[in-house]
């Protein structure tokens, strides 16, 4: 329930209804770059906050942030999907480019979730281009991940160890970049899907 704003490295800010009270100043990122601010709130204790800078760099305050060190790097340069951090583990963080990596110790070491390729063998595993990365949470307190991307829609319930393509029965989810009605029967509707084949449907 809390949004916090980092203003070029040097403020963050926390909003609270119609105002934006400072929340801290800000030591050790760099001022000069883009940054990327997710976080996580322990049940007990203070926010801990990650910053990717230039979609490769992460920093990581444990106090509020206030002070703020650099932790690693990420394999790969990160997408516009940038990087998460876990609401349920704050050392738990996924990362989006082509592939999927995840972070169990805040960044200092990436793990590759699957090559893109393998997809092809087992549509469980997670496609290529990641699109996006959320993190909820079921009514009965289970966590899980969604990672949207060029395959559909994949859904995690151990931290990534394993993922489960949700979107191939039931969901029905394409990226389509074209479609066409057939001239001679226009109940009949064709569309060409973003590795996912070439489908059809009757209206």
């Amino acid at each position: 329930d809390s949004i916090y704003l980092l203003n070029r490295g040097q403020q963050m800010y926390r909003v609270e209804a119609d105002s934006l009270p400072l929340h801290a100043n800000v030591t050790g990122l760099p001022t000069n770059a883009e940054l990327q601010l997710t976080g996580s709130l322990p049940s007990s204790g203070q926010p801990v906050f990650y910053a990717l800078e230039n979609s490769t760099n992460v920093y990581k305050s444990t106090d509020g942030g206030q002070n703020w060190a650099m932790q690693g790097s990420t394999p790969d340069e990160a997408w516009q999907v940038g990087m998460i951090c876990s609401p349920f583990d704050p050392n738990q963080l996924l990362m989006g480019a082509v592939n999927c990596q995840r972070s169990n110790d805040g960044g200092a070491t990436w793990e590759l979730v699957n090559d893109w390729w393998e997809y092809y063998a087992n549509t469980d595993l997670l496609h290529a281009d990641m699109m996006d990365l959320r993190a909820f949470q079921k009514s009965d307190g289970t966590p899980f991940f969604l990672v949207a991307n060029h395959g559909g829609l994949h859904i995690s319930y151990d931290g990534m160890e394993t993922t489960r393509n949700i979107g191939k029965l039931g969901l029905n989810i394409s990226q389509y970049y074209d479609v066409v009605t057939n001239p001679a029967y226009p109940e009949y509707i064709y569309a060409g899907s973003q590795d996912q084949g070439w489908q059809w449907t009757k209206s």
